[in-house]
């Protein structure tokens, strides 16, 4: 058993080594396992390669590092973030930690609720509690009949309220019960200044959140791989499971257009939250930006993103 332990370290070791450009990387373990009297059973077997590649890709390929310390792009929203994918490093920082209101951003948490929930092929009679919301709304009809997965895209795609409660209520048992998974969740990934009254993200009192958050549910949100490919999407066309009802699907998120890398996440508008808006770019190192009650959310956005690939360099 010990042995096992010492190979997978030295394993760790040698993926670590070689990552940061050791010399010789191979030889100076194999010099350690020999040490440890591991050297036969090290070069017949080495370690399993599951094992070696689950210690690789916890290691970042690459690390953002500023240009100029002293550059800050200039924006007049509440808060704002901008967040490396990758390492979590945090680009930018303008009253992150403040509690606001977050409008829609909501419906990412009630996404991941309902995927640790709910299988994509379950089937969802909407209720008349489900359609009595709005001002978004996917068009639900009351006894229709349609599946997890599309009613996550009529959510995460034109910001669905009635998607949001007819999911909730379904995942849940209520919505009571869902939104109590929720803070469930939001407590389980650390976003302490982070709570939820309900699962579409009108105004109500105790329903806030942070930029920094936000930020980490963004994160979080992306690594799963419906969520991430639903919130590209600038359209969509989902129906009943009988076909007889269709829906068009458009995406609220404008930058979609623009010239910039966007791929997506989530926006969001309340007369309390303003306009405020999660934006996923890719150059080839993927950044999270985020503005919270902006004069003008997706220009403030553009301001960020130009902002961050200008002023930083990985490596």
């Amino acid at each position: 058993m010990w042995q096992e332990a010492i190979k997978l370290t030295l394993a760790g070791l040698m993926v670590a080594l070689d990552v940061v450009g050791i010399p010789n990387a191979n030889d100076r373990v194999l010099s350690l396992a020999n040490q440890f009297g591991l050297e036969d059973a090290y070069q017949a077997e080495s370690v399993r390669e599951s094992e070696t590649a689950d210690i690789a890709v916890k290691l970042p390929s690459a690390v953002p590092y500023a240009l100029d310390e002293l550059s800050y792009p200039v924006v007049e929203a509440t808060s704002a973030m901008v967040m490396d994918v990758e390492t979590g490093a945090t680009l930018f920082a303008q009253n992150i930690d403040d509690k606001r209101a977050m409008a829609s951003t909501t419906k990412l948490m009630t996404a991941l609720v309902v995927l640790d929930e709910c299988l994509l092929s379950e089937v969802v009679t909407v209720q008349a509690t489900d359609v009595a919301i709005e001002p978004n709304i996917m068009g639900l009809a009351i006894g229709e009949q349609v599946l997890v997965e599309d009613l996550l895209w009529g959510l995460l795609i034109n910001s669905g309220n009635d998607a949001a409660l007819t999911l909730a209520r379904h995942a849940g048992g209520s919505v009571d019960q869902f939104v109590e998974m929720m803070n469930e969740k939001a407590e389980a990934l650390g976003l302490t200044g982070t709570h939820y009254a309900n699962p579409h993200g009108l105004d109500a009192p105790g329903h806030h959140s942070t930029a920094r958050d936000l930020a980490i549910l963004a994160r979080e949100a992306l690594q799963d791989d419906l969520i991430a490919k639903i919130v590209s999407y600038k359209s969509a066309t989902v129906y009943s499971t009988d076909g007889s009802r269709s829906y068009y699907l458009k995406n609220t998120n404008k930058l979609l257009d623009s010239y910039l890398p966007i791929k997506g996440l989530k926006t969001g508008f309340t007369d309390e939250a303003g306009q405020s808006v999660i934006e996923l770019a890719d150059n080839g190192h993927k950044i999270i930006a985020i503005v919270l009650n902006s004069p003008d959310r997706f220009q403030e956005s553009k301001i960020l993103i130009d902002w961050a690939y200008d002023n930083y360099y990985w490596e």
